[in-house]
């Protein structure tokens, strides 16, 4: 399990746990003592890897940890506490070879590669397990929603304990062939963000929309945001104003997404689509996406009813 709130260890940690193999659980610094407890029960976690910057969460893992029996190293980036591991120290004293495993031992295709607790919207959180095809959907999300460009440099703003952070801060990304832009604060700031943008000629940009209302309430004027070519969202209900505001102030519509933990972009608003307003987008041509009723009936337009992915074809 991986604590690592924006920390740019989590990058190096969580490639090496792909190459040897071990599933990984990113999670936010936001759990409490309860929180891991279940979690690391639940997924027979043996490892934690975590930070004090800022945070009690590592003071929650010590309370914890006596009431989980799979639990084998506790480790700590960038300080010391006891009862804790210096991963700062270990990784210092590491070999610079690395052996790659051989045959079956080497974790490809169907492996599992990650684990991802949902917020638990209804009963406890589940766990969404993802295998190692999963990098290669976000081709999708980097390329054809996020529109990260060859050689540029791309922000999402999320805590890496979420999906949001590997949809926007690696896999797709790096196979769009951008540079990932981490920028690792405890509270968003929009002149912050702002000026990250200018300094750094940040290209492609992603947040949810009560961060662009954060960033719309400065003076986007005394900006050079000339470097940004593309803008997307996420995360909750887009409002009008907020579309409207941004394109007028910097000439960029906002392309909307809608995907949970355990998929990638499924309704996307695509770069040859008009911005439609309300709209989430249109079904991504990985998906069978439909909309139906109560009953399992296709709703004709302008019927409300329950997103799904039909499957009948095979996993997509």
């Amino acid at each position: 399990m991986l604590i690592l709130k924006r920390h740019h260890e989590f990058w190096p940690i969580l490639m090496g746990l792909h190459k040897i193999g071990a599933i990984t659980v990113p999670a936010t610094h936001l759990l409490t003592a309860k929180d891991i407890r279940y979690r690391v029960r639940a997924a027979e976690i043996s490892v934690i890897i975590t930070t004090q910057h800022t945070t009690t969460v590592a003071d929650s893992v010590l309370e914890a940890a006596p009431d989980c029996p799979t639990l084998k190293h506790l480790l700590m980036v960038r300080s010391e506490k006891e009862g804790f591991e210096s991963f700062d120290a270990g990784f210092a004293a590491a070999s610079d070879i690395w052996e790659k495993p051989q045959g079956k031992e080497y974790p490809c295709d169907r492996d599992l590669m990650l684990v991802y607790f949902t917020s638990g919207t209804t009963g406890q959180p589940k766990m969404v397990a993802q295998d190692y095809y999963y990098p290669l959907g976000h081709i999708l999300t980097g390329c054809y929603w996020l529109q990260c460009e060859d050689g540029g440099l791309h922000l999402t703003v999320s805590e890496t304990g979420w999906a949001k952070s590997v949809w926007g801060k690696l896999y797709g990304q790096w196979l769009a062939g951008s540079c990932v832009f981490v920028y690792d604060f405890d509270k968003f700031k929009g002149t912050e963000i702002l000026e990250m943008i200018e300094k750094f000629g940040i290209t492609t940009y992603c947040s949810p929309p009560t961060m662009y209302r954060f960033i719309l309430q400065e003076d986007l004027s005394k900006y050079d945001l000339s470097s940004l070519h593309h803008c997307s969202v996420a995360g909750e209900p887009l409002p009008p104003e907020i579309v409207e505001d941004w394109k007028r102030q910097t000439g960029i519509e906002l392309r909307e997404c809608f995907g949970q933990t355990e998929l990638v972009p499924t309704l996307v608003t695509f770069p040859w689509m008009e911005v439609k307003q309300g709209s989430m987008g249109k079904p991504a041509p990985l998906f069978d996406v439909d909309v139906v009723d109560a009953e399992g009936n296709s709703c004709p337009a302008g019927q409300t009813g329950e997103i799904i992915i039909r499957i009948h074809y095979g996993k997509p």
